[in-house]
């Protein structure tokens, strides 16, 4: 469920509210959560980090002056 989490808004938002205390923990076996969870991904794993060209520029620069 937690790997659901990531890419599925309504797993996410039912974790969070089990987590935060808003909702017992029983929502998470909720008919429609288990097979939101079962279905799998709803978007597929990025294939690195979502970072501009300045981003990278930025860490690079960064990760080169603290060493």
């Amino acid at each position: 469920m937690t790997k659901m989490a990531t890419t599925s808004y309504r797993v996410s938002s039912a974790k969070c509210d089990v987590t935060t205390l808003h909702k017992d923990a029983l929502w998470l076996v909720h008919p429609s959560l288990l097979l939101a969870t079962l279905a799998g991904p709803v978007l597929p794993p990025l294939e690195g980090p979502p970072l501009t060209e300045a981003e990278r520029f930025f860490f690079g620069s960064y990760v080169a002056t603290a060493g």
